[in-house]
């Protein structure tokens, strides 16, 4: 198709973490337009109008940021464990994944345009920081022996941010492998010094797994994990995709 791919390139993974009030009503009414009749049902039944704008943003913008020119022709499936699947548009394979919490949503979209693309997995997480009592309440059974040990060693307040940190770090993990929640979370250790960095985790090579993550406001954290046996770059924009 008219030359060559670099096989050096680096892959690109392109991922959006807003805020879901500052796209305001219309722009809000313009992505739950787009959705097909399956998204709006599952968007409906959600009780809170809170819960059914963070799907409605979620999935109308990880539309966007598929095809900006045809949002409608986007079709997600759900694969394993719930993990979204791109079924249309045709084309090269290419990895997708969302998040929402609390008034902050998240999509990922891995750039097809290297061959390498088609190897690549992606994961992206947001979270609410918690109160220090559903942190002390739940990280037994969730992180490892040498996370709870850094986790413990801080003062409280930095303990909410390092326990979700490290909890975006381990679910946009486990959205790459596919395993989800049914994961042995304990087993898996990240460093969540500065961007992230796994250090084990089973049956995954930690040199293939490249993370960004960071600060939505002073309320979410996020994260996004890239599986891939090659370079890949992890670009994080604060604006929404694009809405011709």
């Amino acid at each position: 198709m008219g030359g060559s791919v670099d096989s050096d390139a680096p892959v690109r993974v392109h991922a959006w973490v807003v805020d879901v009030d500052s796209l305001g009503n219309d722009v809000l009414a313009r992505l739950e337009a787009v959705l097909d009749e399956g998204e709006r049902a599952t968007m409906a039944a959600r009780r809170r109008e809170g819960d059914r704008r963070d799907y409605c943003a979620a999935h109308g913008l990880l539309r966007f940021a598929i095809a900006p020119g045809a949002p409608e022709a986007v079709r997600v499936e759900a694969g394993e464990n719930g993990r979204p699947v791109l079924v249309s548009p045709a084309g090269p394979p290419r990895d997708v994944s969302l998040s929402h919490a609390a008034g902050v949503v998240a999509v990922a979209v891995a750039d097809a345009a290297t061959a390498q693309a088609q190897a690549l997995r992606v994961g992206v997480d947001v979270e609410a920081i918690q109160p220090l009592s559903v942190v002390r309440e739940v990280s037994d059974r969730v992180l490892s022996t040498d996370e709870l040990a850094a986790l413990r060693a801080l003062e409280p307040a930095a303990q909410r941010r390092r326990f979700a940190a490290l909890w975006t770090l381990k679910e946009a993990h486990v959205k790459c492998t596919g395993e989800g929640m049914s994961a042995p979370l304990t087993r898996i250790t990240f460093d969540a010094e500065g961007d992230g960095r796994l250090v084990e985790a089973p049956g995954v090579d930690p040199s293939h797994v490249q993370a960004r993550s960071g600060d939505a406001g002073d309320t979410h954290r996020w994260a996004v994990v890239a599986h891939a046996r090659t370079q890949v770059e992890i670009r994080v924009h604060a604006e929404p995709p694009a809405l011709p």
